[in-house]
């Protein structure tokens, strides 16, 4: 095999970041903290789909914070043949839920990808911090948890406001999940969640699932919509494989749903400023 073919290797020693200081922010989607003691952990193993290596864990407080401190990592060899160049370093972050641990949940615990700049000042870390919030939530009488952070923001987004005839109110909420590694668990869900009145937590009243085109590919938008002088809208785009080998276009599928009280949607044509289409 020829050294262009095998790689050529140059042996250094020197410390570089593995992962930033981190903010952990845990909530339920009643607007309530978990339990005091859910576990944190991150790994600069890409391929750690538990933390089972971590380099830093912790442990959320009673009001669902933790805070991990920046990790390095010792480099010993670095590839010259062919040349590659670096810039970042890739960090995994697992989180429990209020019944399972980062180490004995029987689904890969990993819930967040990010990344950390080479450049990173580590030391005493005096690095600004990701902060990662994390929702726990509930869909088909099973637990998932759902993070955004300064990776993929648009993750879990909230806004808008509904009334009902009785007086409740609320707001909506979009959540994101098609990075999951698990195929049963991707999905785009939308939540009505009521605000929480003095002494009673939030609540969800309602969660649907908004379709993805079959043979699921990729996802091109997921977006709450909040219109000044219009009811809030939910818009989503996707695209699957195409079932025949060597079609030229992906089968593509967009859903449009303007919203109401819980439970309550009318499709339209366009979320823009615009009104859209009656019917």
């Amino acid at each position: 095999m020829s050294v262009a073919t095998a790689g050529c290797f140059l042996p250094v020693n020197f410390t570089e970041p593995a992962s930033p200081a981190l903010v952990g922010i845990v909530r339920r989607s009643d607007g309530t903290p978990p339990a005091a003691g859910v576990r944190v952990a991150v790994s600069g193993d890409y391929r750690d789909e538990t933390c089972a290596r971590a380099s830093e864990r912790g442990a959320t407080d009673a009001a669902g914070f933790v805070r991990l401190r920046a990790t390095t990592v010792r480099v010993r060899w670095i590839m010259i043949i062919p040349p590659f160049e670096r810039f970042v370093n890739f960090y995994r972050l697992c989180v429990g839920t209020t019944t399972t641990t980062t180490t004995t949940d029987a689904r890969p615990a990993a819930v967040y990808d990010g990344y950390v700049s080479l450049g990173y000042k580590y030391e005493d870390n005096v690095g600004a911090p990701d902060t990662v919030r994390c929702l726990e939530w509930e869909w088909q009488a099973r637990t998932r948890l759902t993070c955004a952070g300064p990776r993929n923001r648009e993750t879990v987004q909230t806004g808008g406001s509904w009334v009902e005839p009785g007086g409740a109110s609320g707001y909506y909420r979009l959540i994101t999940t098609v990075d999951e590694k698990d195929a049963g668990s991707r999905g785009v869900f939308l939540q009505w969640v009521q605000r929480s009145d003095a002494g009673v937590p939030e609540r969800v009243r309602e969660t649907i699932e908004l379709p993805l085109a079959p043979r699921f590919l990729a996802l091109e938008e997921a977006r709450l919509w909040l219109r000044p002088g219009l009811l809030p809208c939910v818009s989503v785009a996707s695209t699957g494989k195409s079932p025949r080998r060597f079609a030229w276009h992906n089968p593509r599928l967009v859903t449009v749903l303007e919203l109401g009280p819980p439970g309550e949607t009318r499709e339209r044509a366009s979320c823009d400023m615009r009104r859209s289409e009656e019917g």
